[in-house]
């Protein structure tokens, strides 16, 4: 499942097209070129996981060592141990998976792009990370309580952060899923009606 913020200030966007002489982009910020994320990493690309609690009697395979080292322990091979941007352990709250990366919401604001992508085997939590628990007796999700998920939370705050700057903004939004090497419009209307979207390399 994956959140695809494009915002622009529409009263700025003719300076964004045509700055003035030695004036910066904020999309240099961030770039796979050397450039600096907001959050301090050279790259533009972050990677945190997110351990799901054992459900029924599964055996734990991962252990976290520390915010951002953890071990993976599959049964009858080698232990793995893996350096990553952040490890989110199995009492993390939905409220700390957004607060992690909670600047690319800012950086979007900022003129630059964002990306955040759940990827996972079934079952892994995806959809509860990014969207939260389904409520009780319906086929809804839950977008206003404390359990909901990415989605609803960076869409709160990125009109909260617009609202404040009281410019005039467009913004869009897309929400996919890849599932079996497809990609999938989750906006494009009833599941049934929804037909997978074409792929293009190199565009």
């Amino acid at each position: 499942l994956g959140l695809i913020f494009t915002c622009v200030n529409l009263e700025a966007m003719d300076e964004v097209c045509h700055p003035p002489s030695g004036a910066s982009s904020p999309e240099g910020k961030g770039r796979r070129d050397g450039g600096t994320s907001p959050s301090g990493s050279s790259s533009g690309y972050r990677v945190f996981v997110r351990v799901r609690p054992p459900v029924g009697g599964e055996e734990p395979v991962v252990e976290v060592l520390s915010h951002s080292r953890l071990r993976v322990s599959p049964p009858h091979q080698r232990s793995v141990e893996l350096q990553l941007n952040g490890v989110l352990g199995p009492d993390s709250q939905q409220e700390d998976v957004f607060d992690t990366f909670d600047d690319v919401v800012a950086g979007v604001v900022m003129g630059r792009s964002g990306t955040i992508l759940a990827y996972g085997q079934t079952g892994s939590g995806k959809t509860h990370t990014m969207t939260g628990p389904i409520l009780a007796g319906t086929s809804s999700y839950d977008l206003m309580g404390a359990e909901r998920g990415v989605i609803p939370r960076a869409l709160e705050s990125l009109y909260d952060q617009l609202m404040r700057q009281g410019s005039n903004w467009r913004v869009s939004v897309s929400f996919i899923e890849i599932y079996n090497e497809h990609v999938f419009d989750l906006l494009g209307g009833s599941p049934s009606s929804r037909k997978g979207l074409d792929v293009r390399e190199g565009a």
